[in-house]
């Protein structure tokens, strides 16, 4: 289920906040704190990197799993690796052995 987006109201129009309060266990907090003093950046930004940093971990396991379920499949495998090579080598490729 997506999240649900909290906006205020200006002037009859929705408006998203351009900073918020995140609450965390204080175990966490101390972590963040540790990481923004070790990298000399503000709570804020190691909170950014982290998110980002999850968002690439996921796209990459999502990916991986998509890359597991085609070579499941052979002809979608082999599909794939004929494109992949004709798109490195710039020229058509055949797998016909004939």
């Amino acid at each position: 289920m997506a999240a649900k987006k909290r906006t205020a109201k200006a002037k009859g129009r929705a408006v998203r906040p351009s900073h918020t309060t995140v609450r965390v266990d204080a175990d966490t907090h101390g972590r963040l704190m540790k990481m923004s003093d070790e990298t000399g950046k503000s709570l804020g930004h190691v909170i950014s990197d982290a998110v980002r940093a999850l968002e690439h971990h996921r796209f990459h396991e999502q990916l991986n799993e998509d890359y597991r379920a085609m070579r499941e499949d052979p002809e979608a495998w082999a599909a794939f690796v004929k494109d992949q090579d004709e798109w490195l080598l710039g020229v058509p490729v055949s797998r016909d052995n004939t």
